[in-house]
Parts: C-alpha cells; sequence; structure tokens
C-alpha cells in the first residue's frame, strides 16, 4: 500500500528517505517538507570533508510539478525557493 505524501507534510519539518537506488551523483537521501504554509523537496549528500569528518549536503527547492498545458507568457510565475525563505 502506498503511503499519502499530502498527509506527510507538517509545518517546520522535512522527511528524508536514503536513496537504495542511488546511481552517479544521485542524492544519498531524498525528501519533503513545509516552512511557513509551501512546500518544498529536500535532496542531500553524504560527504567526508579535507579533515576525513563526514558531513551532509543539500539542496531545497520548490516541488516538482508536471505541466498540464502548454505554457504562455502571461502565466502567473511559480514561487522558487528563493522565495519561500
Amino acid at each position: 500500500m502506498e503511503e499519502n505524501k499530502e498527509s506527510k507534510y507538517k509545518e517546520g519539518k522535512i522527511i528524508l528517505f536514503t536513496n537504495t537506488k542511488k546511481e552517479g551523483k544521485q542524492p544519498d537521501h531524498t525528501g519533503w517538507g513545509m516552512y511557513k504554509g509551501e512546500k518544498f523537496e529536500v535532496s542531500m549528500w553524504n560527504n567526508i570533508s579535507q579533515a576525513g569528518n563526514s558531513y551532509k549536503s543539500g539542496d531545497v527547492k520548490a516541488p516538482y510539478v508536471p505541466p498540464t498545458q502548454p505554457e504562455s507568457n502571461d502565466a502567473p510565475k511559480s514561487k522558487s525557493s528563493e522565495d519561500i525563505f
């Protein structure tokens, strides 16, 4: 049974899952979250510093929404991750 992703969004929280089928430069972890009522996607990579310490780095972006119709020049623009924070 597939979980309903919508019910997992909680204000100020993120959820990350390990990418078990990672290939190449794909993220080690992916997930989603919500901040100030705006949903976002999260991608994180495991890294090792020059001093040998492990850390995680990542990206945050607005969720992907597949286009439903051809875009026109007067269509409203979606918010970028910079607009959220």
